[in-house]
């Protein structure tokens, strides 16, 4: 898939997606989702958030571990991007505050083949282009 270039002006989310986002604000574990929706003009608009699933097993201890290939799941055609959740809605940051540094979310989003990538982070929506053009929404 080739990546698409938008100049991001205006982004957009619909009832469900913005229903499903708040719920992840509240959780206190971390979420990790692809947005799916269209391009119109200079707006991109989400019409839904497909959650992908962590994959659980017990260790021999009996505890449960989780897989890190989740990060590494495919989203479907038609993801403008991917999403997820910081729990307690702290550092939700593209660069480190007051410097050009990329964090590890903005590493990721630059490195992304999808034209957006956003952190829910408390009662807003975080989300950023791949030249780490950062923006906020409220939820």
């Amino acid at each position: 898939m080739s990546p698409v270039t938008v100049m991001l002006l205006v982004l957009s989310l619909n009832p469900t997606p913005r229903a499903l986002l708040r719920l992840w604000a509240e959780s206190p574990t971390e979420q990790i989702g692809c947005l799916l929706g269209t391009v119109s003009g200079d707006s991109l608009v989400v019409e839904e958030v497909r959650p992908l699933v962590v994959q659980e097993w017990p260790s021999e201890f009996g505890e449960i571990r989780h897989t890190t290939t989740v990060a590494r799941t495919e989203c479907p055609k038609g993801t403008l991007g991917r999403v997820h959740n910081h729990p307690q809605g702290t550092r939700c940051w593209y660069q480190f505050p007051g410097t050009l540094v990329p964090t590890q979310d903005g590493v990721m989003a630059a490195r992304s083949p999808f034209p957006i990538d956003a952190i829910v982070c408390g009662t807003k929506l975080v989300w950023t282009d791949r030249a780490l053009n950062v923006h906020e929404m409220a939820l």
